[in-house]
């Protein structure tokens, strides 16, 4: 099944670390005006971290992201997509989560 999908005017994209800088050097390829990226370097390496904080820090950037008018998120973090992507899906039904 082939699905289209409009790219965002402002795309929005968090990761741990630097490792999404690889993501966003291939999404500035693509007819998008604007991303923001957080990289949440203050709490690297987020594998160590215990899911309260992973959780309280998902809230936190994905809720500084919506106050941008963002409502695509990829989630360049390994560790926060598998552990929080089902509860900041929750918490935020208007994000598409990438």
């Amino acid at each position: 099944m082939i699905r289209s999908y409009q790219l965002p005017l402002h795309l929005g994209l968090f990761d741990s670390g630097i490792g999404g800088i690889s993501i966003l050097n291939q999404l500035i390829t693509l007819p998008i005006e604007k991303i923001t990226y957080v990289a949440d370097t203050a709490y690297l390496p987020y594998g160590q971290q215990p899911y309260e904080v992973l959780i309280e820090r998902g809230m936190r950037i994905v809720s500084f992201l919506v106050k941008q008018n963002i409502s695509t998120i990829v989630m360049a973090c390994h560790t926060s997509s598998a552990t929080t992507l089902p509860t900041l899906m929750q918490q935020f039904p208007q994000v598409t989560f990438i």
